[in-house]
């Protein structure tokens, strides 16, 4: 549960904005400086807890979105006019940058929050299936992960071969390997495991394909 706790508190991309501390001409003693400085600073921190919140992954990180999407946004206007001041080429050439640049925030970045959302999931059921040489090949994968859109899309369509795969085998397998380990206890231990397993993994195999793909497509 604490696993599974922490991948769904992933946050990406978050930005703390904190108003600085400031006083002039006051006398005021080292207890009081320091409680204002508390107040102060718990004060900001409470007014930013928003941006932790819709930073998180397992959300899409929306924050993130919304910062990429108002970086196109502010692309669409200065590219353009950075070429105005050139000639009327450049600005053409400024306004045809500055689209490219809005479209590819916006589908990039909601390409991006999809990709998040399956990975949070895909990371979350791995951990229910407590294999951790699973876990471990999951993450090894994952780092191994190609840019190209193709590559990808094959890669995510072995991994969710294998996750049914695995699963449907280790519905009899989980609990040979428990009895030659625990004997009897080992033995119905691998058939909970087996049984989750057959759930979790061709689960967490679908959200990693989703997660790659769309990874890709915003590369």
């Amino acid at each position: 549960m604490q696993s599974v706790g922490v991948s769904l508190t992933e946050v990406q991309d978050v930005v703390f904005r904190l108003g600085f501390f400031e006083r002039t001409d006051t006398f005021m003693s080292w207890q009081q400086l320091i409680r204002d400085l508390q107040w102060h600073y718990t004060g900001q921190a409470i007014k930013q807890f928003y941006v932790l919140v819709f930073g998180l992954d397992v959300i899409g990180n929306p924050f993130g979105l919304a910062l990429g999407i108002s970086q196109g946004v502010e692309q669409l206007f200065y590219e353009p006019f950075q070429g105005a001041i050139q000639g009327p080429a450049e600005f053409v050439e400024g306004l045809a940058l500055g689209a490219r640049s809005l479209i590819g925030h916006t589908v990039g970045g909601m390409a991006g929050s999809v990709s998040r959302i399956a990975g949070t999931l895909g990371k979350g059921l791995s951990y229910l299936t407590f294999d951790e040489e699973y876990q471990k090949n999951r993450r090894g994968a994952l780092l191994r992960r190609p840019a190209d859109f193709g590559e990808s899309v094959a890669q995510g369509g072995k991994g969710l071969l294998m996750g049914v795969v695995e699963g449907v085998s280790g519905v009899v397998m989980r609990p040979i390997e428990g009895a030659q380990q625990q004997g009897v206890g080992g033995f119905f231990t691998g058939i909970g495991k087996g049984v989750v397993g057959l759930v979790a993994r061709p689960s967490a195999a679908i959200a990693d394909f989703a997660s790659g793909s769309f990874d890709a497509m915003k590369k």
